[in-house]
């Protein structure tokens, strides 16, 4: 009985943890939308929305809604059905189906500002969740749930990091082949953050062992 109620209380952490994770990815793109893929955007989305979704593009084709309106109140629906998973309210196989449609649906319109590997991972892992982790047939999770539901989860797991460790030594790049990649990474990476700078100050013998061990990890 201990074993199965410390595997419940992992998958509650998970499930709800992925609910925050929606949820923080729903409300950045909320914030980003406007300046990135708005009419009035860096890559307007207006053109793609109607070629990719018809169907969901028909109110904005019969003037009930703009397009831009359209995509926030998806998104808006995406923040709510993460609150509620989050919050343990409700964590059902179809919320997950649904909040992972979003995301898809955003991506896509994100453009090449959303074709990074953790959006693609993210969902991945909705998907999952959806399909062979999450209840279908209760609101919450029960013991009765466990199956093969992890076994998909720890596949994923295990192709983001082999995937991530044989690409860098099919690329033939010099800096990954040399060990040197570090020695550039933390003063060119898109997204630095705030220990960059400092990182990127560290000894070359420490980066390159850096770059050593990610390659010992991940293949």
């Amino acid at each position: 009985m201990t074993a199965w109620s410390n595997n419940l209380s992992l998958s509650k952490v998970y499930t709800k943890g992925l609910g925050y994770i929606f949820l923080i990815a729903f409300l950045s793109y909320y914030v980003q939308f406007p300046a990135l893929s708005s009419i009035g955007g860096i890559e307007p989305s207006n053109d793609l929305f109607r070629r990719a979704f018809p169907s969901l593009y028909y109110p904005v084709g019969k003037g009930y809604i703009d397009s831009d309106g359209l995509v926030e109140l998806i998104n808006l629906v995406g923040v709510v059905a993460s609150i509620v998973i989050a919050s343990d309210i409700a964590q059902h196989a179809l919320l997950y189906l649904l909040i992972t449609a979003i995301y898809y649906f955003l991506v896509i319109l994100g453009g090449q500002f959303y074709t990074f590997q953790w959006d693609i991972l993210l969902i991945e892992a909705g998907f999952l969740t959806a399909v062979c982790f999450a209840p279908w047939q209760s609101r919450h999770l029960t013991t009765n749930d466990f199956n093969v539901g992890c076994w998909p989860l720890r596949f994923l797991l295990f192709k983001l990091m082999f995937m991530s460790g044989i690409v860098k030594i099919q690329a033939e790049c010099p800096t990954w082949q040399n060990l040197t990649a570090l020695e550039y990474h933390f003063a060119t990476q898109c997204l630095p953050g705030p220990l960059a700078w400092y990182a990127h100050q560290l000894p070359p013998f420490i980066l390159r062992l850096g770059v050593a061990s990610t390659f010992f990890c991940k293949s």
